[in-house]
């Protein structure tokens, strides 16, 4: 469901000129999408040129060795999120200089004004993202993934600054439960996080496609092995490809939403 994923809301909180980082950040278990965590908020914040990602939590004790997941938001041990940490800090990481994805072109910053944030408090709270949308109507959720966006409280900056340059690197498509895909393809990173793909579209040989998904629901991340080569002509790669996971003995809900 793009149109009501968290993203859009980080990203218009992003105030323009300033440092911003995303702290506490999860897709907490269980969840038998959570694999789609790691390169979704790795890429989009590459995109987003953000400064920071901090994922919720690394453990809340001392054993460090778990090896099966041990809590709801704990990632040590939990084999859908620690398989893709080496190669999304890569794609992250390295965005300033080789092997990593380089943050969109287009951007735009939207103004938002006092008396409006004052006539909108007590419908929006703190969810600025509907705030944003109020101010400029025209930014639907497909704007914020395609373009770096921040948000202005100076009056003397009233005319929102925008350039488009168009960027086709990242999509998101979906038409219901069960057939969301998330793709980003750069140079330095291949990314694909959802449902059995539909049949792929026309390439070039060397570019990275999926002709088939044997499993209901993946996430793949590829990255060169060599950070200085794209992956189209690396002459080796680095690859991880998650699908679901739950620990021996794991009971269920019957909706699949928590366990027992």
């Amino acid at each position: 469901d793009p149109a009501g994923a968290t993203l859009w809301g980080l990203a218009a909180t992003r105030v323009a000129g300033k440092p911003f980082t995303v702290t506490e950040y999860n897709h907490a278990a269980p969840n038998d999408w959570a694999a789609e965590c790691v390169p979704m908020i790795a890429s989009f914040a590459a995109l987003q040129d953000w400064d920071g990602v901090f994922l919720f939590a690394y453990s809340h004790g001392s054993e460090f060795d778990k090896g099966h997941i041990a809590s709801y938001f704990d990632i040590e041990g939990n084999p859908t999120k620690m398989p893709f940490m080496p190669l999304a800090a890569r794609a992250f990481l390295g965005r300033d200089a080789a092997g990593g994805i380089a943050p969109l072109r287009d951007r735009q910053v939207v103004y938002l004004p006092r008396q409006k944030m004052l006539e909108t408090a007590s419908l929006y709270g703190s969810g600025i993202w509907p705030l944003v949308k109020n101010v400029d109507p025209m930014l639907e959720w497909q704007g914020v993934l395609d373009r770096r966006v921040a948000v202005v409280f100076d009056e003397s900056q009233a005319n929102p600054f925008h350039v488009k340059l168009g960027d086709p690197r990242p999509a998101w498509t979906a038409n219901g439960p069960g057939t969301g895909q998330y793709t980003v393809h750069d140079p330095p990173a291949f990314i694909f996080t959802g449902f059995a793909p539909a049949p792929a579209a026309d390439t070039t040989p060397q570019e990275p496609r999926l002709d088939s998904l044997q499993t209901p629901f993946a996430s793949i991340l590829l990255v060169p092995a060599d950070p200085t080569q794209p992956i189209d002509t690396a002459d080796r790669l680095l690859l991880a490809a998650v699908a679901r996971a739950e620990n021996t003995g794991m009971v269920h809900s019957a909706d699949r939403t928590t366990v027992g």
